[in-house]
């Protein structure tokens, strides 16, 4: 969930096009994914309790969009171009409570459908809504932001292009570790000796 959640930022980071080179730090990149991660252990944290209460939801809700816009701020941070970004806080508050907003919708729904016997139809509802508040959120964020060309040429040490080949690599591995969810218990599960029958 939680390179899924990245995955999406730095494939909507490449629809984003400047007139100048954009290149972007490694170190602070592997942090925004580190904030994705943290973001999706809270939620599923929250979600799997036995017992949960409506203070469990909205405090998982708090610290998880803390943790959605973390990791957008940090990979935002991660950029190296010569230019000089501004910000315009309403859209920046705004995008906070997007993410806010949505994840409180997500668990909340979540929680309530979590049973066996609630209808797949709801619980896919809830993922649908939980996968919104990640681009929601993304695009408010970007609409934040603008920029200015500058002659200074920014330090570039550990910065890399991230190109559309990069980028299908970085959603090739995410689908793999996707799927490795669902095929790694099948692989540990433990094997069920038939009943013997007695004589």
């Amino acid at each position: 969930m939680g390179t899924g959640i990245w995955s999406m930022h730095y494939t909507g980071m490449l629809a984003y096009h400047l007139s100048i080179p954009v290149y972007y730090h490694i170190p602070t990149v592997i942090l925004s994914l580190v904030a994705a991660i943290v973001a999706s252990l809270i939620a599923l944290f929250v979600v799997s309790r036995p017992r949960i209460s409506f203070v469990h939801v909205g405090a998982g809700s708090l610290l998880m969009a803390a943790g959605i816009s973390g990791m957008h701020y940090t990979g935002m941070a991660s950029m190296r171009l010569s230019a000089m970004h501004h910000w315009d806080m309403t859209f920046v508050v705004l995008s906070v409570v997007v993410a806010l907003v949505v994840a409180l919708a997500a668990l909340g729904l979540t929680f309530l459908f979590r049973e066996e016997g609630h209808d797949k139809v709801l619980k896919g509802i809830c993922a649908i809504i939980m996968g919104f508040a990640i681009p929601a959120m993304h695009y408010t964020a970007m609409a934040a932001v603008s920029y200015t060309a500058m002659p200074d040429t920014p330090d570039m040490t550990n910065a890399v292009d991230i190109s559309v080949f990069a980028n299908v690599a970085i959603i090739v591995v995410t689908f793999v570790i996707l799927g490795s969810v669902f095929l790694i218990p099948r692989w540990f599960a433990p094997v069920q000796k038939p009943a013997s029958s007695e004589a």
